[in-house]
């Protein structure tokens, strides 16, 4: 207990700094790597919050502060079920990645994931309708993404849930020819 109340400590100090000197050329590097460690704490409120601010500095803050301040928001966002929210920061993230950066396909999949969720959620609170929208947008988001048949299938049987025959067989038909061994 000690130990994580020294690491708060030290977290407190850095975003104490980057609050009392925002224009040092430290600050954000400083406040970016405290978003961080609140994320590792599972503090995602605070992590979100702390790697926003570091996305909306002006003067923008160089590439890699910025993928990794998007990385945590998104993440935060994620794990705390705002999943539209997640969908359009891990967007935005695949803005600031190089098209060979290695972390780009985890992303493209975090974007499935979180379309995906809020399919569920949809489903979840009897919206069969955005139900189905939700899930057939995995394959347009992420077309090679491990979800996509699981998202398609679930789309389908939301469609027969709600008697729309006509286009669950059209998405049933889909799901076969893109998933033939299924």
């Amino acid at each position: 207990a000690a130990r994580a109340d020294w690491h708060r400590q030290g977290i407190e100090s850095e975003l104490r700094f980057a609050a009392g000197y925002p224009q040092h050329e430290r600050a954000a590097g400083v406040q970016t790597d405290a978003a961080e460690k609140l994320y590792a704490l599972n503090d995602y409120v605070r992590a979100r919050d702390v790697a926003q601010q570091v996305v909306e500095r002006i003067p923008p803050v160089e590439p890699a502060l910025q993928k990794t301040a998007l990385t945590v928001v998104a993440h935060s966002q994620f794990d705390l079920a705002d999943f539209a929210a997640a969908e359009q920061s891990y967007r935005r993230l695949t803005t600031v990645l190089s098209p060979a950066d290695p972390e780009r396909g985890r992303i493209v999949e975090r974007i499935a994931s979180s379309i995906y969720k809020q399919g569920e959620q949809a489903r979840a609170a009897g919206d069969v309708g955005a139900a189905v929208e939700h899930f057939l947008r995995v394959g347009q988001a992420a077309p090679a993404s491990p979800i996509r048949a699981t998202a398609e299938y679930d789309a389908a049987a939301a469609l027969i849930q709600s008697g729309d025959w006509t286009r669950a067989t059209a998405v049933l038909e889909d799901f076969r020819k893109n998933f033939p061994n299924h």
